[in-house]
């Protein structure tokens, strides 16, 4: 497998609009949440790669399976066809359920192998997979195009010369949450290879038992300021992505000391402890910090947790937001069992009493983050999503995960920890996306390191 990425081009290029099998009476806008809103505004690409038969008959079967299976779908799953448009009062955007359909686009890579750029160990992410260009997006600069409408979701699917193929589907992420994505994701597969599917989607946004209105107020007129212009006042770091693969024994050995002070950790725990101290322990890199302060927000879902009962897994929209770890001094956690620790309270602190209140400081966090000189990094676990039980009748894919999303207008760090592929002897994968500078005073960090193959 290449280290190096080749460069790469595509042919045979076609895109089309794959819209609902049939024609439902649904409502006819989807207004955000407040966790709509808090969420991270941006696409979320994840990849998923086949083996097929190199055979142009086995991969037209393919596409073809994909689409058919994609209208079904998309009945029960409605507002993906649909588009995020602007509106003129604090929710910004409100989503139309159109029935317009979502773009698949389907091209060729002739010159190169699958292996070639998709490498399990260390895999560097292809933009030219997921479409973007395809579509005239610019997934760095979305945020200026309020006055377009802008696709709940969009598909790639790509063959290589070996006859294998990468399906690279992307939602953005106001329009659900991971857990969101997984269930769709099932209830696609599960109807390509059964033919029906026993997720049934639920998009009651009255289920959410706090509205925008308690946390911004509702303007009687035109908005004084430009919403396109929110967060351009953030510094901004070209990051790139570094892909990890996380030591199953390392981890066993700090949950086991932990344990031996009665102190319970999660895997995630340890992980997450482990990407706060590592971060901390910097020297300053002036284009990026200055202060030692360190501010790790980690991604709480709320399902079955502290929102109403009925917000189950199948509900289809963001019921996640972020939830910031204390900003303390290294000394305060000088171990995975103390940082661990933290990381747990804090995570396990927010509750159907606190969880309005804990909103609310998120939303006051946003406005000052932007005067904020040290070390950010947003931490997400899709450490439990099935990626490898996503069989549409092709088999299970033999790498799954983020498509390296380059989210240059975001001037946190993040982490997206995505599960291993089945056989394989590691524990977990971290996504890194970090400036590269930040990139390579971590990997010069043998501490951090220790924790990876």
């Amino acid at each position: 497998m290449a280290s190096v990425q080749p460069e790469l081009s595509l042919s045979k290029v076609d895109i089309s609009l794959v819209t609902p099998l049939e024609k439902t009476s649904h409502p006819t806008f989807l207004d955000p949440t407040i966790f709509d809103l808090v969420t991270l505004d941006a696409y979320v690409p994840r990849v998923y790669c086949y083996r097929l038969e190199n055979t142009e008959e086995a991969f037209n079967h393919y596409v073809n399976k994909l689409k058919q299976s994609l209208r079904e779908t998309l009945v029960s799953y409605y507002p993906l066809a649909g588009r995020w448009i602007r509106t003129y009062d604090a929710t910004i955007r409100r989503l139309m359920c159109t029935d317009e359909g979502v773009p698949f686009i389907v091209a060729r890579i002739e010159d190169f192998n699958l292996d070639d750029v998709v490498d399990v160990n260390d895999f560097k992410g292809c933009h030219l997979l997921a479409g973007y260009e395809l579509l005239n997006m610019n997934s760095n600069d979305f945020i200026s195009l309020l006055e377009t409408p802008l696709l709940p979701m969009f598909v790639q699917v790509t063959k290589f010369k070996c006859g294998s193929a990468t399906l690279c589907c992307t939602i953005s992420h106001t329009s659900t949450d991971g857990t969101g994505v997984m269930t769709f994701m099932q209830a696609w597969s599960e109807t390509a290879l059964r033919g029906k599917t026993s997720v049934i989607p639920n998009f009651d946004r009255s289920l959410i038992p706090i509205k925008v209105s308690d946390f911004i107020p509702l303007p009687t007129g035109k908005l004084s300021y430009d919403p396109a212009t929110i967060g351009r006042r953030f510094k901004l770091s070209k990051t790139t992505s570094k892909f990890l693969r996380v030591r199953k024994d390392v981890i066993d050995a700090w949950k086991k000391e932990a344990a031996q002070k009665s102190i319970q950790l999660s895997s995630v725990d340890c992980m997450t402890a482990h990407l706060w101290r590592s971060l901390a322990s910097l020297d300053s890199i002036p284009q990026h910090f200055t202060s030692p302060e360190t501010w790790i927000c980690t991604l709480i879902n709320g399902r079955n947790r502290f929102l109403d009962t009925a917000v189950g897994n199948d509900y289809f929209g963001n019921a996640s937001f972020g939830h910031h770890l204390p900003i303390i001094p290294l000394s305060e956690i000088p171990d995975i069992s103390s940082a661990g620790s933290i990381v747990h309270k804090t995570v396990n602190e927010v509750t159907a009493s606190t969880y309005k209140e804990n909103v609310r400081d998120l939303l006051k966090t946003g406005t000052v983050y932007h005067s904020f000189e040290g070390r950010h990094l947003i931490v997400s676990s899709w450490h439990r999503f099935p990626f490898y039980e996503i069989d549409f009748g092709f088999g299970i894919p033999f790498f799954a995960g983020l498509n390296s999303p380059n989210w240059n207008f975001l001037s946190l760090g993040y982490c997206m920890i995505t599960p291993p592929a089945p056989g394989s002897e590691h524990l977990a994968c971290f996504h890194l996306g970090l400036p590269q500078e930040v990139h390579e005073a971590l990997a010069a960090d043998k501490n951090f390191m220790a924790l990876f193959h």
